[in-house]
């Protein structure tokens, strides 16, 4: 694995965790994911706001080589609905 595909993962969690904390809309948080990334990451001529945040994301570590995806993990012992699913960075087998 590339330097640079290391931090992006990286990113990636680190947004993720932040994003799971958050009530934020898709749209809102698709423009904050894309405004932290660095200079060396390719990014994608998606419209942010016709796109879920996970394809977003997904489609960014896709073309910048990375072999993980963005999955939503359900969690069954949550009491409260908005807490029943988080966005977790998972690997995928190449």
């Amino acid at each position: 694995m590339k330097a640079e595909e290391a931090l992006l993962e990286r990113y990636v969690e680190e947004f993720l965790e932040l994003a799971n904390q958050l009530s934020c809309h898709d749209n809102a948080s698709g423009a904050c994911f894309q405004l932290g990334l660095d200079d060396e990451t390719i990014r994608c001529d998606l419209p942010v706001c016709e796109y879920p945040l996970i394809e977003l994301i997904d489609v960014v570590l896709y073309v910048n080589g990375s072999d993980f995806e963005v999955k939503e993990d359900y969690m069954s012992r949550r009491p409260a609905p908005s807490e029943t699913c988080r966005v977790v960075l998972a690997y995928t087998m190449p």
